[in-house]
């Protein structure tokens, strides 16, 4: 979301009136200067067993304008009467970008932190979504981010939840733990050995080989078995013809001595 001389500004309001204030401020909202939106971030629903989305930060809509912060105050002034119970701008000192000077802006839209801009613009992609991010453990339990937009950002996860699908990063954005979706695959799903990797026949059917040879397997233990067993009763019948021959008389002996 990068744009050469825009900057991010932060504004709070009421959770419950997120997003509608983003509808009626982005109707507002001059469209060559930037855009008002509501970062969204893609979460495992585990009681639909679906990727959802919900609010990034809830309670934060966010700026990304080439406008200082005293025109934007003055744009969200000539407003105020759609969104003023519903919208509180975060104040402070902070330089008016229009000219440079630094003045108190009173009630003015703070400006993120380098860290939290970049942040947004490493994790966000064209329509303001945090996707879910995916990779898997090392047996020595270190975590690798293979797809997704934590890629960048895997050395900052300080806890991986893989049953919530979620991983927690040592990042704070306006004393908010940073969270995001992440799933944790097993590690031959993306290294599978040779035999693990489907094959496709002429006819375009997909074979299995790693459970084609599972399944011989198992069929060569069942017919090892009755194998076995087959030559034990022959074992047993050879005895039995073996003793009974030597307890039968000879020709010319006599069956009573």
């Amino acid at each position: 979301m990068e744009n050469q001389g825009y900057h991010y500004s932060v504004l709070f309001t009421r959770t419950e009136k997120q997003s509608e204030m983003q509808k009626v401020l982005s109707d507002a909202f001059p469209e060559s200067r930037g855009k008002i939106f509501l970062p969204m971030r893609e979460y495992y629903r585990r009681d639909k067993k679906e990727i959802d989305r919900k609010p990034l930060f809830p309670g934060y809509l966010f700026v990304h304008s080439d406008m200082g912060r005293k025109e934007l105050h003055e744009f969200l002034m000539a407003h105020r009467i759609k969104v003023s119970s519903f919208l509180k701008e975060l104040s402070g000192y902070g330089q008016d970008l229009s000219d440079g000077r630094e003045v108190f802006m009173g009630n003015a839209p703070t400006d993120l932190t380098e860290e939290e801009s970049s942040y947004l613009d490493g994790v966000l992609d064209q329509d303001g979504v945090q996707r879910m991010s995916a990779g898997y453990r090392e047996s020595n339990g270190k975590l690798v981010v293979m797809e997704g937009p934590l890629v960048e950002y895997a050395k900052r996860i300080v806890k991986a939840d893989r049953h919530e699908r979620l991983a927690y990063l040592n990042l704070k954005f306006r004393e908010i733990d940073v969270v995001a979706g992440l799933e944790v695959k097993p590690k031959r799903y993306y290294f599978p050995d040779k035999e693990d990797v489907p094959v496709a026949l002429s006819d375009g059917t997909e074979v299995n080989l790693m459970e084609l040879k599972k399944r011989m397997m198992e069929r060569q233990s069942v017919y090892r078995s009755f194998s076995d067993f087959g030559h034990s009763v022959a074992g047993m019948r050879g005895a039995l013809g073996r003793a009974y021959g030597e307890a039968m008389p000879k020709d010319g002996e006599s069956r009573t001595k």
